[in-house]
């Protein structure tokens, strides 16, 4: 690395910007060991299946090591990797109801009582609205979610990252709300011959 935090990747070669059929691509300006070809197109994906898959590898990830350890491994104090994490894995939990829905293997209605029914399910909604709106005007829950770290008598850290989310007062370890929120769809599916 040279000073400054600048890398050295490639050599120099001058690329020009292209609009070839509303695709914007590269073009080489200069001959170079290398070439740009474009990937396979890849097919939209067309299944609930394969959101639920998705959001089983998001799963992996946070169940797979200790989570305090993947949140701790950025030490940056200002980087938000924790929080980064734990979002998209509530993004995909959340966005599986809509892939059920559009596939018409499940009833907005019965998507509304599961929800209703667990109050995991209403904080990583919360999270979610919370993530894509600017100010979410109907919550799930009474007051917003919200991470929280553990401090010694003194309020000083005893962690690097967040290890609990705090909603309505109540305190939730993260992997156990991750497994759990995994956990209550599986069942849900499970019920409905599904999984």
């Amino acid at each position: 690395m040279r000073s400054g935090g600048a890398h050295r990747c490639a050599p120099a070669i001058r690329l020009d910007r292209i609009n070839i059929r509303g695709v914007q691509q590269l073009k080489r300006s200069k001959k170079a060991p290398y070439e740009f070809r474009p990937d396979p197109p890849s097919e939209v994906s067309t299944n609930w299946r394969e959101q639920f898959d998705r959001l089983g590898r998001w799963h992996s990830r946070l169940s797979s090591s200790n989570i305090q350890e993947i949140f701790e491994s950025v030490h940056d104090p200002g980087y938000k990797w924790h929080s980064d994490l734990l979002l998209a894995f509530f993004q995909n939990c959340f966005h599986l109801k809509d892939w059920l829905i559009a596939s018409k293997v499940v009833k907005q209605q019965e998507i509304n009582q599961f929800f209703d029914a667990n109050v995991e399910l209403k904080i990583y909604r919360d999270f979610c609205n919370g993530s894509k709106h600017f100010h979410l005007d109907s919550p799930s829950l009474t007051g917003s979610p919200h991470y929280v770290r553990r401090v010694n008598m003194h309020a000083e850290p005893l962690e690097l990252s967040p290890s609990m989310i705090e909603a309505e007062g109540h305190y939730y370890e993260i992997v156990e709300l991750v497994n759990r929120c995994m956990s209550l769809w599986k069942t849900f599916l499970r019920e409905r011959h599904l999984y």
